[in-house]
């Protein structure tokens, strides 16, 4: 991603761009703890099919663990 002089900003701003609003939010439900899709809809208000399609990927990227 970025190189090592770069900031912390940066890195964050990446990962906005890759995941996008639906991700952040998800991100953010996740480090509460949930462990099930419900836990995450339910923090998230995400729609059920956009948190099942995204799980992989933010797995795939080592964001969560499974």
């Amino acid at each position: 991603m970025a190189g090592a002089d770069a900031s912390p900003f940066q890195d964050v701003e990446v990962s906005k761009m890759l995941l996008g609003d639906n991700g952040i939010a998800m991100l953010r439900a996740i480090r509460f703890g949930p462990v099930d899709v419900e836990a995450i809809q339910a923090l998230s208000g995400l729609p059920k099919v956009c948190i099942e399609g995204r799980l992989p990927v933010l797995t795939e990227l080592d964001m969560i663990k499974e």
